[in-house]
């Protein structure tokens, strides 16, 4: 039996705090609720919106 703990960790964790990390899981999961929001009340009307805007939004959402 192993008794070694490895954190797997990457760039964009390294020097922001748990707090800072999780402020960041909120406000993507509220974007993503937004964005699930628009497309079940305008159905077709806001395809286009949501997905010029996730084009935009999602290069970015892994960057430090």
């Amino acid at each position: 039996v192993a008794t070694e703990i490895f954190d797997v960790s990457n760039a964009d964790r390294m020097g922001k705090t748990d707090v800072s990390l999780v402020n960041i899981c909120i406000e993507g999961i509220a974007f993503l609720v937004l964005c699930e929001h628009a497309l079940t009340t305008k159905g077709d009307a806001a395809k286009k919106h949501v997905d010029e805007t996730l084009a935009v939004a999602l290069p970015y959402a892994f960057r430090g």
